[in-house]
């Protein structure tokens, strides 16, 4: 029957579909779990010197946890005073930047798994780093017309961050903020309340980042990549710098959340990843991109075609008046 087995096909269509939506949403999302104490950053800010050291141009109000005011070669960075302590985790971390009306903002925000704790220009960290960093990059230093965007950083130590080129030799991958205008906000502008969060879902040997502004109800996938370690020991901060550009930079809330569950890659004592290069970057949301638009075309012309069999032989579709007519004919 053909009508059946176009309905088939479109079933198992729909399922694909259904199935790529999920693997663009959080594995593991926040919603019931408690966030854990010891990196716990909500305001009021009234105990947070506990949990956390500052450095360099940090300022805290009883709101926000302010990295760089909006002024130029700023440099300022908390660290939680603990170790990370954990094989798998999910953070959760709402960030807003401001800059004046006339001004572009410069240069952004990392949340970096280190083995040490550091000040500096890339990013609020010293250039020469061990370990991972998700970066919200929102000046282009290279004309590439990508950022805003958040990417996925590491280095073992050897050669400095350059953030004159957005740091692309030690991006693992990236995505860019679409539709983030108003990611920036005016800094006088008192009302605006405009932020970006970010959820960050580690498992030994994966990492998946994820965004959503805060008009937002879902989260936007932003990437996903494999064979990345990262060591417990490490330390978890929050940095942000500025050259000679500027932006007011605030951590509006940092959530830790630990997943005990049964890991099927063991954890490494070791931190490990493999660098891809810049041929790499957005690469994963272009080819999810890519893949959904093809299963919705394939979707769509199947439903148009089993439309348009319907109505010139209404006689394929069991139940009808026509398809009726025609088995009377047999007998």
């Amino acid at each position: 029957h053909l009508f059946s087995n176009i309905y088939l096909c479109i079933c198992i269509i729909s399922l694909r579909i259904i199935q790529l939506a999920e693997s663009l949403s959080p594995q593991f999302p926040s919603e019931g779990r408690p966030p854990l104490d010891r990196f716990l950053l909500v305001k009021p800010y009234t105990r947070w010197n506990s949990k956390f050291q500052s450095l360099g141009s940090v300022l805290t109000t009883m709101n926000e946890i302010r990295l760089t005011t909006d002024a130029k070669s700023m440099t300022g960075a908390i660290w939680a005073r603990e170790t990370i302590g954990m094989d798998a985790f999910t953070i959760e971390a709402r960030l807003r930047i401001s800059t004046r009306s006339s001004s572009v903002a410069a240069d952004g925000v990392g949340i970096w798994f280190t083995d040490r704790t550091s000040l500096g220009n890339a990013y609020g960290v010293s250039p020469v780093f061990t370990g991972f960093g998700v970066v919200f990059d929102i000046y282009d230093n290279t004309n590439s017309r990508r950022t805003p965007l958040i990417g996925l950083v590491a280095s073992n130590g050897t050669n400095p961050l350059n953030n004159d080129n957005n740091g692309e030799m030690h991006t693992l991958a990236s995505c860019r903020v679409y539709e983030s205008g108003s990611m920036i906000r005016e800094v006088n502008d008192h009302n605006a309340r405009e932020s970006i969060a970010v959820h960050i879902e580690y498992l030994p040997g994966k990492i998946g980042i994820y965004y959503k502004m805060e008009r937002d109800l879902d989260w936007q996938y932003c990437l996903t990549q494999n064979n990345v370690f990262i060591p417990n020991f490490f330390f978890l901060g929050v940095s942000a710098s500025t050259g000679d550009l500027s932006a007011q930079q605030d951590l509006l809330s940092l959530k830790v959340f630990d997943l005990p569950i049964d890991l099927t890659v063991k954890a490494r004592n070791t931190m490990h990843f493999e660098q891809k290069g810049t041929g790499n970057v957005e690469k994963k949301q272009t080819e999810s991109s890519k893949i959904l638009s093809v299963l919705f075309f394939t979707l769509a012309f199947f439903a148009v075609v089993g439309g348009m069999i319907i109505i010139i032989k209404p006689d394929l579709l069991p139940g009808t008046q026509a398809s009726i007519d025609k088995k009377k004919r047999f007998y």
